[in-house]
């Protein structure tokens, strides 16, 4: 069986959607004859955790660590919030208008980590990789970003032992969105850039999660990429009991928006479409971190019950409510390159199997999964009438019981093209020596 070196800095206890892609990746490859050997970080700072992931690892999966040196506490402790808040780009991308302190600490962090604040783990996973190599005669290694500093390590194998290298990205380097946000010299921006682009021309292999993403470095590179998308995992819908609470108990339309909610991602047209519309009709549940602008919005347009913030929960949970809301919601970042970005719940929201709204580019790749799949309407950051339109229209569905649901129409065929079976066997294809492109 062929042995494969994964390097990624987010693995189980970590939640969120960072560590979802190869977490799954290492639990199908074993079923194509590659088994996958890990090596992560052992004193990471994660903003969100999640332990009952750790039971999706396979079990005889070796994971190895190496160290790191992080920021975060001196950085929390100068901008007076948790390490897990200054670990999470919500942070970041919140503290433009904090104290004093708060924004020396934003300009420190954004021009002296270049290209990310996990620069530290970097000569410490290298060792500890090539010790790896050697003991497992390992001829391909896979990193993955962000934190895009993991892609050095790589690099530096390349170097040292001329091993293949893959290098993966689950979002695009300089002009991932919290890069725009920050207050960046020139200086700092053209340094970033040269380290992108030294990346993407000496990795032997480039995957990419969006067809955008594949169009913008190939742009940059005149070379082409490997588009394997993120998706939803078949055993995370499996048998799943509703949970109780979920069902509103007045009967009211359920949205339900599941992870983080950034500066770039508050969902402002619909928060005043719901100020129009009756409060026992309506409720929309924001399950995860909730940047406190939106909160103050939501004051000010008196939303009250009409809005409901719960904490993370564990990705078994949060697909069981996915299941169980009559509208789920996405939000592409706002952003020049908006166009090119998937948020990763979109994949788990196409096996839930009910109706999507996208906030977001229409002509984007994220609106283009949600049209072909059938899953729903994608409207533009700015449009009130059309989600006010569309939601009148499926409470009165709802109310009388309707099964036809306009643009709603899934077409499951192309839904189970993101079943993570599926992008594992290509992903090991790649392993294995086939490059050909998508």
């Amino acid at each position: 069986m062929k042995r494969v070196l994964i390097i990624t800095y987010y693995w189980p206890p970590s939640g969120g959607a960072g560590v979802q892609r190869f977490l799954k990746f290492v639990k199908y490859l074993p079923g194509f004859d590659i088994q996958p050997v890990v090596l992560t970080c052992s004193n990471p700072t994660y903003p969100i955790i999640d332990p009952s992931l750790a039971g999706e690892i396979p079990p005889g999966t070796e994971v190895h660590t190496a160290r790191t040196l992080e920021p975060f506490r001196f950085y929390s402790r100068l901008s007076g919030i948790s390490e897990q808040e200054a670990a999470s780009p919500s942070t970041v991308l919140s503290t433009a208008s904090g104290s004093r302190m708060q924004r020396l600490s934003r300009w420190i962090r954004a021009n002296l980590f270049v290209p990310d604040a996990r620069l530290g783990w970097v000569p410490f996973a290298r060792r500890k990789a090539k010790q790896l190599i050697r003991r497992h005669g390992i001829d391909t290694v896979v990193t993955t970003g962000p934190p895009h500093s993991t892609h050095f390590i790589g690099l530096w194998l390349k170097r040292k032992t001329g091993i293949r290298w893959i290098a993966d990205f689950r979002d695009p380097w300089t002009d991932i969105h919290y890069n725009r946000a920050l207050p960046r010299l020139p200086f700092t921006r053209r340094r970033d850039e040269r380290m992108e682009l030294r990346v993407l021309r000496l990795a032997d292999e480039i995957t990419v999660t969006a067809p955008g993403t594949a169009r913008y470095f190939s742009e940059k590179t005149n070379r082409d990429c490997h588009i394997i998308t993120n998706g939803f995992d078949p055993d995370d819908f499996v048998e799943i009991a509703p949970i109780s609470g979920e069902a509103s108990p007045d009967g009211a339309f359920i949205i339900r928006h599941t992870g983080s909610i950034t500066e770039t991602s508050i969902p402002d047209s619909l928060l005043r479409v719901l100020s129009r519309l009756p409060e026992d009709q309506i409720r929309l549940e924001c399950i995860g971190p909730v940047h406190s602008d939106m909160i103050r919005q939501s004051e000010r347009l008196e939303l009250g019950k009409r809005l409901t913030l719960l904490p993370y929960r564990p990705h078994r949970e949060a697909t069981a409510s996915m299941q169980q809301s009559d509208l789920n919601l996405v939000v592409v970042h706002r952003s020049s390159d908006s166009r090119m970005l998937i948020p990763g719940k979109i994949y788990d929201y196409l096996k839930a199997g009910k109706p999507i709204m996208g906030i977001g580019p229409p002509e984007g790749d994220a609106a283009g999964i949600i049209e072909r799949c059938g899953m729903g309407k994608v409207f533009n950051y700015g449009d009130e009438d059309g989600p006010e339109a569309w939601l009148r229209e499926l409470i009165r569905s709802k109310t009388e019981k309707q099964s036809e649901i306009t643009g709603f129409s899934p077409e499951k065929t192309e839904i189970n093209r993101y079943s993570r079976v599926t992008l594992t066997r290509r992903f090991a294809s790649l392993l294995a020596g086939d490059t050909d492109k998508e």
